[in-house]
Formats: structure tokens, sequence, C-alpha cells
């Protein structure tokens, strides 16, 4: 597949990367609409504190799910989604009391071992994954 990678600091390339898999808990979404956040122009400047290159930014995404995975329960293939780019731990004192955005192993798109979402395709897991009504 295609992906716009943050090679090094102010430079971009598109290049043909491996389509991600998902594993049992994950969605896989073909990408519709991407944005660019603040953040990622932080990346690029190289001013990011944990978005470092070569990595794939993106993050405000929507498209459509393609494939599900062996427990996921309330998304289906071809629904249109959306998805809150982030997931805490579940188990720290935040993510108990509902302020998973500050959880220390908070996990992120483009951080780690999440792509981004600048890319023909996204995975994320389906807790963070929200179904979008309305018309086409």
């Amino acid at each position: 597949m295609k992906a716009a990678v943050l090679t090094e600091i102010h430079k971009v390339e598109i290049k043909d990367v491996e389509k991600p898999e998902i594993k049992d808990n994950e969605v896989l979404i073909k990408v519709k609409s991407t944005g660019i956040c603040g953040s990622d122009l932080h990346a690029y400047r190289g001013h990011h504190p944990f978005r470092k290159p070569p990595v794939i930014l993106g993050h405000e995404v929507s498209g459509v799910v393609e494939e599900i995975g062996d427990v996921v329960n309330n998304i289906k293939n071809g629904d249109r989604v959306t998805v809150e780019p982030q997931l805490g731990c579940g188990e720290c004192e935040y993510c108990l009391t509902g302020k998973y955005n500050l959880c220390i192993d908070r996990r992120a798109p483009g951080i780690g071992n999440w792509h981004g979402s600048f890319a023909e395709y996204f995975v994320a897991p389906e807790g963070t994954v929200y179904k979008l009504t309305g018309q086409h």
C-alpha cells in the first residue's frame, strides 16, 4: 500500500509499505479521509516529543471497515467509521477514573508500532472505533 512516511525532519516521502495485518480485537479501515493535526506538524518540524522519523503520521481519520478481527463484536465490514486516536492501559489510576488521555502508557497512532493514517489502510482497536451515521 502507499503511505506518506516522515523519513526525516522536514521530509515526507510516498512509499510502498506492507498493508497492515490485524489482531483479533482490531479493525482494518480503508482510509477515505484524514486530516493534518498540529501534532503532525510538530513531528514534521522535529518538535514532537514522541513522534520521530521514520513514521507514518496521521490520526484524524474516517473510512470504511474492510476487515475485522475474530473477537470484534460491534463493528462490521462496510461500516463507515472514525477513530478516537488514543488508547490507555486500562489499569492505571488515570484510566480507572476515565482520564485515559493522561495515561503514562497511552498508545496513539504514529507512536511505536501503531502506524498513522496517512496511508491507504489504518488499523485500530475496536474500542477506539466509532460508527458514522447519516448521509454518504
